[in-house]
C-alpha cells in the first residue's frame, strides 16, 4: 500500500500542528546537512501551517474537527482577493483582520512582530520553490530559522 493510502483520516488542526512540528524538524535536519534550499522549503512550508492552523483556532475550529469546509471557504475568499492560499502575507492578514473585527486585535507590539516574522520569511519563500533546482541559501536558511523560533514562541498568542 501507498505512503499517500496509509494516512489517517481529514485534515483537523492537531494533525496540521503535529505535521508542522514534523516539518520544522525534517528543516533543521536539511540545514545540519547543508541542503538550505530544501531547509528554506520546509520552514516556510511550516510556517503556512502555523498560520494555517492560527486563524482557524481563533476562528472556533475544534483541534480534531475537520478543517477541509473551513479551508474551502478561505480559497473561496482568498480567490476573490485574488490571493492564493499558499499566500503567506494574506494568511498573517487574514488572522489580524479577523482579530480586530472580532475586537480581540493583537497588542499592537505582538502583530507588528507577528507581522515582521511572517513578511521576512514569506520574502524568502513560496511554494514555487519546490519546482527550482537547489541554489545557495545559506543566509536565507539561517534568517527563517531564527523567524520561525520567534513565530512559534508566539505562536499561542496569536489565537488565544
Amino acid at each position: 500500500m501507498g505512503l499517500k493510502h496509509r494516512l489517517s483520516g481529514g485534515e483537523c488542526i492537531s494533525g496540521f500542528e503535529q505535521a508542522r512540528e514534523d516539518r520544522v524538524l525534517d528543516a533543521l535536519t536539511c540545514a545540519l546537512d547543508q541542503r538550505n534550499f530544501a531547509a528554506c522549503y520546509l520552514f516556510g512550508y511550516a510556517v503556512e501551517m502555523m498560520l494555517k492552523c492560527a486563524y482557524f483556532r481563533f476562528a472556533g475550529v475544534e483541534p480534531y474537527a475537520d478543517i477541509g469546509p473551513h479551508r474551502a471557504q478561505a480559497r473561496r475568499q482568498q480567490a476573490r482577493l485574488r490571493q492564493t492560499e499558499h499566500d503567506l502575507r494574506a494568511w498573517a492578514e487574514a488572522l489580524v483582520e479577523e482579530r480586530n473585527n472580532r475586537g480581540r486585535a493583537l497588542d499592537p507590539g505582538l502583530a507588528g512582530a507577528f507581522l515582521h516574522h511572517v513578511l521576512t520569511i514569506a520574502d524568502h519563500w513560496s511554494e514555487v520553490l519546490r519546482y527550482h533546482p537547489s541554489i545557495p541559501a545559506d543566509s536565507e536558511a539561517a534568517e527563517m530559522c531564527n523567524q520561525i523560533d520567534e513565530l512559534q514562541k508566539l505562536y499561542p498568542l496569536l489565537w488565544n
